[in-house]
């Protein structure tokens, strides 16, 4: 037997307890061992009448001295950290100096003139693996861009390397389980943090800090973000690029490809039940406003205790578990009331029913965001909640933003398209604030006189009037609240919503018809207002292009009621507000495809209401031809617009625009 041999056997039978290696039995050195512990058993169920056992098996062990540890010693240990920290500490700083140098030189200015600066950063590569590559338009040919945002209001501000080119593939990292369609780690971080940068919704649908730690992790990691989310992402933050053209190419754009496998995902995660918030934030995102309020409910995101079911078996009002952390609990809350909002502004342009009934939903409103940055929390008592009245009428200072204002007036757009699609269904039934109590000029049921339109008109009135000064102008100290001024857009839209169906533009004496053009007038100065401001349009709320189209469209039908009368005058003024909106849609539409989409519903709806006798032009690369420049007409219409914003200013960003193009 080998010396080695002998240590190791004489270790192992010292290891044994006392009691074994006197009974000479095997041990199987636990504390107590099993045959210790089999032996007490046997002798507690046959032991003798008026014996008393001790409750637990005796097994003793000797003391074996412990061997000394061959590995570095914690002083060793620590000299090793120090330097390997010296270490990353300098790479760091030299990845750091190498990001600054190569944001040095500055963007070319005769591509910024009216867009703003674009700051164009290659990708590094298209997708995580060969085969993906095959399947997925190259986002090499992508470059992200800066918008010019001298002015900035809700959105984050910009960080990380967004204003220098990425860094090389050499410093990234690829996960052996990386996602198959998404793009390479560096280039994925970069598109995400341009969509925090830009979005208006970003940071209110994510916790920007936790989410750029998520992706950070291991793809197979439970907190990793879902692949769904990350496609949506890829695909919403390419309105915040510009392509390279490629003549003869009719590949999917990345874009489109990116979305298409976010929809894939989605099924994915539905079925097998995994990230169902998320999936909710991706719904968001991309695919459907309904779908995602319609998820909400399953989710409990819909409901605040104390509010739920009187049937106590079905008191559970939510298939996910409770969140772990108060920033985790606010970002569902947002989360809700983006798809909210989102939903509510969809039901504004058409006739159908909404996703769910304002009577459903128990919720309190969203904080404010620097609250929600730094995770103070706030209790119920001290909140609003969306089914009171006085919601609308106050606004404590400690838990009001421009979000929340945001918020609110979505709830009041929200109660006029019910009362204007429920109507006649209340009316039949008999509901006492559906009933008209007078009659019109042209006996007919004036439904203005019902008590809920009353209420409706009313309650916009008071909302507007209630606004803390410091929330009177989405423009204060030259930045633009996007919320802010989505919200004054939303407060006007809402009077024409409200007052569009019982206008009569054949009389100079209705009230309705007055006060849409009125609203009409006050959504064009507030887009004079962003104009002259020189921001960029593409970087607003999706809700006001539609505002804007309902602006045009009243703005069609008194063009409609000018001819008629032949005033030529008030023809001109018309035309040219209109063109203005016609412009201004088109170049939203430059980097947000819908506003071409609203663009397009403008031309057609003004061809339907004034006929052959206006002439729309055709868009030169997206934008509208100015037809009407005549200085005295410019000045009449500054006379009868708010003297803040007249079309001067716009007619000179404009003519430089058109040079540029």
């Amino acid at each position: 037997m080998s010396i080695e041999a002998g240590i190791h056997l004489s270790t192992t039978k010292l290891q044994a307890c006392h009691q074994c290696r006197r009974r000479k039995m095997r041990c199987d050195a636990k504390r107590p061992c099993s045959t210790c512990v089999r032996s007490h058993s046997h002798a507690t169920v046959h032991a003798q009448p008026g014996i008393q056992l001790a409750p637990f098996p005796e097994c003793t062990y000797d003391e074996v001295a412990r061997a000394k540890s061959s590995g570095p010693t914690t002083e060793n240990r620590c000299e090793h950290l120090e330097s390997r920290i010296m270490e990353l500490e300098t790479l760091l700083k030299q990845k750091q100096e190498a990001i600054v140098s190569l944001a040095q030189p500055s963007a070319n200015p005769a591509s910024s003139s009216a867009a703003g600066s674009l700051h164009a950063v290659q990708g590094a590569s298209s997708t995580a693996n060969s085969s993906s590559a095959q399947t997925s338009q190259n986002p090499d040919n992508l470059h992200v861009t800066r918008p010019h945002r001298s002015i900035v209001g809700d959105s984050p501000a910009m960080f990380g390397i967004l204003s220098g080119d990425l860094v090389g593939q050499e410093l990234g990292v690829l996960w052996q389980h990386w996602p198959h369609h998404l793009p390479r780690p560096d280039l994925l971080r970069h598109i995400v943090e341009v969509f925090f940068a830009f979005h208006p919704h970003a940071t209110r649908l994510f916790n920007m800090s936790n989410f750029m730690i998520s992706l950070s992790l291991r793809p197979d990691h439970p907190d990793f973000p879902s692949p769904s989310v990350l496609h949506a992402i890829c695909a919403v933050g390419s309105m915040y690029t510009i392509p390279r053209q490629e003549s003869g190419s009719s590949d999917a754009s990345f874009a489109e490809q990116q979305a298409m496998y976010a929809k894939d995902q989605l099924g994915k995660d539905i079925m097998s039940g995994r990230k169902l918030v998320q999936y909710l934030q991706d719904s968001k995102l991309f695919v459907s406003t309904g779908q995602s309020l319609r998820v909400a409910v399953p989710l409990g995101l819909n409901l605040c205790p104390p509010f739920h079911a009187l049937n106590a078996t079905v008191q559970s009002m939510s298939i996910i578990p409770s969140p772990l952390t108060i920033v985790e609990d606010e970002m569902r809350r947002n989360v809700f009331w983006l798809a909210y909002a989102i939903d509510r502004q969809h039901g504004a342009g058409n006739g159908w029913a909404l996703s769910l009934d304002d009577t459903d939903i128990a919720q309190l409103l969203p904080l404010p965001r620097a609250t929600l940055d730094a995770g103070i929390p706030v209790s119920a008592e001290n909140r609003q909640w969306s089914h009171f009245r006085e919601t609308f009428l106050v606004h404590p200072p400690g838990i009001t933003d421009s979000f929340t204002l945001y918020i609110k007036t979505m709830m009041i757009i929200s109660r006029i398209k019910s009362f204007n699609h429920r109507f006649r269904v209340m009316e039949n039934i008999g509901d006492l604030g559906s009933t008209v109590t007078r009659m019109n000029r042209w006996n007919e049921p004036d439904v203005r006189s019902a008590p809920t339109f009353s209420q409706l008109e009313e309650l916009l009135t008071s909302f507007r009037c209630s606004l803390p000064h410091e929330f009177k102008d989405p423009f204060l100290d030259g930045h633009v609240d996007t919320y802010l001024y989505t919200t004054h857009l939303a407060l006007h839209a809402s009077i024409i919503l409200l007052h569009e169906p019982h206008s009569n533009f054949k009389t100079s004496i209705c009230t309705s018809a007055m006060k849409i053009l009125h609203a009409a007038r006050g959504i064009l100065d507030l887009l004079y207002a962003v104009w002259s401001t020189n921001y960029d349009l593409g970087l607003l709320d999706l809700f006001c292009p539609f505002c804007w189209y309902l602006a045009g469209r009243v703005f069609g039908r008194f063009l409609k009621a000018a001819q008629d009368v032949d005033s030529a005058q008030q023809i001109e003024t018309i035309q040219v507000e209109l063109e203005f909106i016609r412009i201004s849609l088109g170049k939203m539409g430059e980097r947000v495809p819908l506003a071409t989409r609203y663009q397009k519903m403008l031309d057609a709806s003004i061809l339907e209401i004034c006929g052959a006798l206006v002439t729309i032009t055709v868009p030169v690369n997206g934008v509208p031809v100015r037809t009407v420049a005549d200085d005295s007409l410019l000045r009449h219409v500054a006379q009868t617009s708010t003297p803040a914003y007249d079309l001067a200013t716009f007619m000179k960003l404009y003519n430089g625009f058109l040079e540029d193009v």
